[in-house]
């Protein structure tokens, strides 16, 4: 069945990528979904981090905090860390390292956004709001590279939202009065019942 959305579709390819492809290459693995879940820690976090500071340029993050999250997850020291980041990165070829020891990127940018929105959903106590409140912020600074940093990042958490939060959600959107924003997060969530929806289809005309 094809995917729906875009993050229906970016939570398939991450899964294959985090751990289809691994049992590709080696065969069977103990624990998969434990495997699934600690590379989703890391990453997702790195990522959640890196956009929500708008001094990082997009999708260019620093190797120290790679170290220091793989040492926080994994609970090693820092030789151990980097030796398990560089393995992650060549069993999933989701992230490359650009700069020797000092800098890495995601493949692109997106799978960025994507693992951001997931440390905001599933990994964050409060990750929603503050996804809110950092965008909001963002949109008083000028420039506009900053208003849109988390344009595709909030549609993908409102995707991943359990259906009981969604409602919440979409009022949280309608409220932004940021109608790029609101027609995302309507694409993702499908959630055209809302009564934000015949205000947003009012706009549209």
């Amino acid at each position: 069945v094809a995917p729906e959305s875009r993050t229906e579709f970016y939570q398939r390819v991450t899964e294959e990528l985090l751990i289809k492809r691994r049992l590709q290459q080696t065969g069977k693995l103990p624990a998969p979904s434990k495997l699934r879940e600690q590379r989703e820690r890391i990453l997702g976090r790195l990522a959640y981090e890196h956009l929500l500071d708008q001094r990082q340029p997009s999708n260019s993050l620093r190797w120290t905090d790679a170290i220091r999250v793989v040492k926080s997850v994994m609970k090693c020291d820092g030789e151990s860390a980097e030796a398990a980041f560089r393995d992650l990165a060549k069993e999933t070829g989701l992230v490359n390292e650009e700069r020797s020891r000092d800098s890495w990127r995601f493949i692109h940018l997106t799978f960025c956004e994507f693992l951001a929105a997931h440390e905001a959903v599933q990994g964050q106590k409060d990750g929603w709001n503050s996804l809110m409140r950092a965008n909001a912020e963002f949109q008083k600074e000028r420039s506009p590279q900053t208003h849109s940093r988390l344009l595709e990042v909030i549609p993908f958490a409102a995707g991943l939202m359990p259906r009981v939060r969604r409602q919440d959600v979409m009022a949280d959107l309608s409220r932004t009065g940021q109608f790029r924003l609101v027609a995302r997060c309507f694409l993702e969530t499908k959630a055209y019942e809302h009564e934000s929806w015949g205000a947003f289809v009012d706009q549209v005309r």
